[in-house]
């Protein structure tokens, strides 16, 4: 089966950035984690965090929540301290992501924002500065 949905990764200073589109699925899910975790090679030597935008995602079907959880069940012993998830109010949505994403996690903090300046904000505050505060693709 063809993997449905895309995605845009890339890093800026200690923060992988994401843009996640379209109806997502499994297939989907294994190539975005692939990707986010050799994209995170050169930040796993210490803190880093991770933002990502999810206003044109369409949602996952159960069987995509695993690998997300195995991710970050990846990440956090390799130094993953911050998530950042930006997407217009969307309880079903915000349910979802807290299903994978959880939040209860020693020295681990997932926060929903409604639009990227509150997040970039959030992250520095935090720390994880970055020099191009948006979510739009450097090319």
């Amino acid at each position: 089966m063809d993997a449905h949905g895309n995605f845009d990764i890339w890093l800026d200073n200690r923060v992988l950035l994401t843009r996640v589109y379209e109806q997502s699925n499994i297939e989907f899910a294994i190539e975005y984690v692939e990707a986010f975790q050799k994209v995170a090679q050169p930040l796993i030597q210490g803190e880093w965090a991770h933002i990502a935008y999810l206003d044109s995602w369409g949602l996952a079907p159960p069987e995509t929540e695993r690998s997300i959880l195995q991710l970050g069940a990846w990440a956090g012993p390799r130094g993953l301290k911050r998530v950042a998830l930006v997407f217009a109010p969307n309880k079903l949505k915000e349910f979802q992501l807290e299903h994978m994403i959880p939040n209860n996690i020693p020295g681990f903090e997932r926060r929903f924002f409604s639009n990227e300046a509150e997040a970039f904000a959030w992250l520095e505050h935090e720390g994880y500065p970055v020099n191009h505060a948006s979510l739009t693709v450097k090319t």
